[in-house]
């Protein structure tokens, strides 16, 4: 009997990658699965996405940069730490020491590291020892970015009420300061003279590094939308992280309209690449750029680690399971639903193919090839899963009885709505209870509070009152 593993991909290990960030060499790629307890280490080589190692890490951690030497700086909301070589941590602060954060950005040397977020301060600390530097108060609410100048000599601060400033290094003076619209991610250019924001409404905007004169507006993402005669712009999507090239000419961005967009400095958008969807979603993005400028990756969630050339190149393009939760398998594909998406591997060529799910879904084979897919809040039939599909019902509202209602899919490939507790058809009230079903799936319709159930049994019965008595 032949074998084959679906979902099983290239930079890829079980767990959920919540932080990312290539080696100094830009040869390997260093990715975090975070544990209640543990946290464990993944290294990848880039050239070809095999596994390399795996450490295990007493804590949990969701953040890393690599260090120079080989040691790891890895953090967490309120705890931050130096990970050595040989596997122990060399320091560790935890929320007396670091207060309240929820982000940290580390200089381009290694030497510092600032956290941030949680409040209207940011703290910077010696990566090597641990010791505290800095700490930079924001009067005009929280902190959300934060960034160092390549040389160190200066930080760059905004937030919550789009203040962005600019300090000195060693005295911690304000350099600079202006008034922008809400900021969540700051980067310095190369040579330091340009600082980029990405704003919460998706703006990206360049300033002078020093003055932060307003140097162009690059462009805005937003959501795109396709209401049947071809993708539309929508509303503003927030710029999530940006970081600039090697060559110190280009700006990459990406936004929750999940594009990377690569902008030139003098203001064209030269690139876009849509992401896939289980890197859009998850607690947080995690996204890197290799230190030679020649790679991006990005991942969040438990569907493997998407990696694309500068050029916007994939050279990861296979999709893995984000949290498996139902499988549908007939002789020409595998679909698996999961906690955020729903994925098919046709069996003949390998062809993956991608769908959003509104929650966990239930799936069905149905006899002319086609599937059912069951979700909370509606049902649909389609022949592909990219396909819009024929809406069977649409259920908004929750079922007091948890998974009391059902969809009823006889040997015939018949769909029809059941009350699987008062034995009565939903669909067609009349219809007599004496009605024989063959072999028959039943798939649950609505969710309980806590969550739907997808459980699929099969058997014979005279009708629903009788199933549910089974």
């Amino acid at each position: 009997m032949s074998r084959h593993v679906f979902g099983a991909t290239r930079f890829n290990a079980p767990g959920s990658f919540t932080g990312l960030d290539f080696s100094p060499d830009s040869t390997t790629l260093v990715a975090l699965v975070t544990g209640e307890e543990r946290t464990k280490v993944h290294r990848f080589a880039v050239d070809d996405g095999r596994a390399l190692d795996e450490q295990t890490v007493t804590g949990r951690f969701t953040g890393v940069f690599a260090l120079p030497g080989g040691d790891l700086l890895l953090w967490a909301r309120g705890s931050i730490a130096r990970l050595g070589q040989d596997g122990e941590l060399s320091w560790k602060l935890g929320e007396k020491a670091t207060k309240k954060f929820a982000f940290a950005t580390v200089s381009a040397d290694g030497a510092m590291v600032a956290t941030y977020g949680g409040d209207s301060v940011a703290n910077v600390f010696d990566a090597r020892t641990g010791k505290r530097l800095h700490d930079l108060s924001e009067p005009a609410g929280e902190i959300f970015a934060f960034a160092f100048s390549p040389d160190g000599a200066r930080f760059a601060t905004g937030g919550q009420k789009g203040i962005v400033r600019v300090f000195d290094g060693k005295s911690k003076k304000e350099l600079a300061q202006r008034k922008s619209s809400k900021i969540l991610v700051l980067a310095f250019s190369p040579e330091g003279s340009v600082l980029a924001g990405g704003h919460g409404q998706g703006d990206v905007h360049l300033w002078d590094g020093a003055s932060l004169a307003p140097v162009r507006l690059l462009g805005s993402h937003r959501f795109q939308e396709d209401y049947g005669s071809g993708e539309q712009e929508g509303g503003p999507a927030g710029c999530r992280w940006l970081a600039f090239l090697a060559d110190g000419e280009t700006v990459v961005s990406q936004g929750n309209d999940r594009y990377f967009r690569w902008w030139k400095r003098s203001g064209a958008e030269i690139r876009r690449v849509r992401t896939p969807r289980h890197h859009a979603y998850g607690q947080g993005p995690a996204m890197a750029l290799s230190r030679d400028g020649k790679w991006l990756a990005a991942g969040s969630t438990a569907s493997g680690i998407g990696i694309w050339t500068s050029d916007g190149e994939p050279a990861s393009s296979e999709l893995g399971i984000d949290a498996p939760r139902a499988i549908a398998l007939s002789r020409e594909r595998v679909v698996v639903a999961g906690s955020s998406g729903i994925w098919s591997w046709r069996r003949t060529d390998g062809t993956v193919s991608e769908r959003r799910a509104s929650g966990p879904a239930a799936l069905a084979n149905l006899p002319q090839g086609e599937l059912l897919i069951v979700e909370p809040k509606n049902a649909v039939v389609v022949r592909e899963i990219t396909d819009k599909g024929e809406a069977i019902f649409a259920n908004d509202a929750i079922s007091p009885q948890g998974d009391a209602r059902a969809v009823v899919v006889d040997s015939a490939g018949r769909t029809r709505t059941a009350d699987a507790e008062k034995g009565q058809w939903l669909d067609e009230p009349e219809a007599p209870k004496d009605i024989e079903f063959h072999g028959f799936e039943i798939l649950p319709l609505t969710a309980s509070r806590t969550g739907p159930r997808s459980r699929t049994s099969t058997g014979t019965a005279t009708s629903p009152s009788t199933r549910s008595k089974a």
